[in-house]
Order: structure tokens, then C-alpha cells, then sequence
């Protein structure tokens, strides 16, 4: 069984050129090099109403407009944005924010969970992906013995007290 050929979703083009260059189509911007992209948009509600978060930039797409927002966290400049639904959308705004000059992005967003002994709106910090959608593939080739994507490193060191498991 060649599973490329039965699942072409499975291609993947080693050129690390791609048709739309986001570097080629976003001018660099004075945004922080640190962003969020937090899936809790009334946590940024929050952060614009009671923290002082001001737009800074906005990404755009055929559904409109999502404004960044900046602030000032224990003395460093930090973005945050709604990263939308979706794999292709979110990876859209994370290329754009990258080409816009984000160097550092951290994606803040809920999950559920089917072990009991995790409670609700504790803290859970990945430490590796389950593919289960098509945009993977465009950055990472497939490999026929997992479907397990591990994260490029482990936490920071500001992160040491929350769970980690996988997200599957």
C-alpha cells in the first residue's frame, strides 16, 4: 500500500519555498517580537478594557478584520490576537504574525480531557500534537510509524508547575 497515494493529503513538498511567501506579502511591523495567540476572546476583552491593550496591528481575511493587541507585561512588550478556527486559519495569522516580526508565539486556548484526575481550568502544557488535519503536513513530512507530532522543546522554565501530557 503506497498510503500517499491512497491519502494524497499525505504529499509533502520538501521545497521550503512555498507558492505564497508571507515574508514576500507582509511588511516587517513594529509589533512585539512576543505574542499570544489566545483562543478566549474574553480574556482579550479583558485585557483591552481592564489592561490597558491597545491595537497595534490587524490581521486580515475573507471573514474581516482581527486586531492584535499590545501591552505591557512585567516590562516586555507582548501581542495578542484571536487566532480564529481552524488549522488553515490559525497557521494563516501565525505566518502572517511571523512576517510582521512575531518571534516568539504561544497559543492559549481549552481543551477537555478524559482524565478525572485533571480538574477543570487547570493548567495543561502540551508536549506533543495528534495529526488529524491537513495543515501539519504542509510544514512537517509524514511519517508512516506515528501520527504523533513532538514539540520542538519542552516548556520554559515559567511553566514548570503545570501538567503536561499529550494532546490526543
Amino acid at each position: 500500500m503506497d498510503i500517499r497515494r491512497d491519502y494524497p493529503i499525505l504529499e509533502f513538498d520538501p521545497d521550503p519555498l512555498a507558492m505564497l511567501e508571507p515574508h514576500k506579502l507582509v511588511q516587517p511591523r513594529d509589533i512585539p517580537t512576543r505574542a499570544v495567540a489566545c483562543f478566549f476572546q474574553d480574556v482579550i476583552g479583558t485585557l483591552v478594557k481592564e489592561h490597558g491593550a491597545r491595537q497595534c496591528y490587524t490581521l486580515e481575511s475573507e471573514m474581516g478584520e482581527v486586531p492584535v493587541y499590545e501591552l505591557e507585561y512585567q516590562g516586555q512588550r507582548l501581542a495578542v490576537f484571536h487566532p480564529g478556527v481552524g488549522a488553515p486559519l490559525a497557521a494563516g495569522y501565525l505566518e502572517e504574525m511571523i512576517a510582521a516580526g512575531a518571534r516568539t508565539i504561544m497559543a492559549c486556548g481549552g481543551a477537555g480531557v478524559l482524565d478525572n484526575t485533571i480538574n477543570v481550568g487547570e493548567v495543561i502544557v502540551p508536549y506533543a500534537a495528534i495529526r488529524d488535519e491537513g495543515v501539519s503536513y504542509h510544514y512537517l513530512p509524514h511519517h508512516a510509524k506515528s501520527r504523533q507530532i513532538p514539540m520542538s522543546s519542552r516548556p520554559s522554565s515559567g511553566c514548570s508547575r503545570a501538567t503536561t501530557c499529550p494532546i490526543s
